[in-house]
């Protein structure tokens, strides 16, 4: 399990960018998303490699 706790900066960020995609057109709104959640997950794919590597 991770360590990683955001901070509210952080989280704010990424509140406000999901709050800017909601108002995109569907087609506009499903590319957003795809984007963000690619992001993420490189995100945790590197904490996790990190992780790994502490070990």
């Amino acid at each position: 399990m991770s360590d990683f706790i955001p901070s509210d900066s952080e989280t704010d960020a990424l509140l406000s960018r999901v709050l800017l995609i909601e108002d995109q057109p569907l087609a506009e709104r499903a590319a957003a998303f795809a984007a963000v959640h690619d992001q993420l997950q490189s995100v945790l794919e590197r904490g996790d490699a990190q992780q790994r590597s502490q070990q």
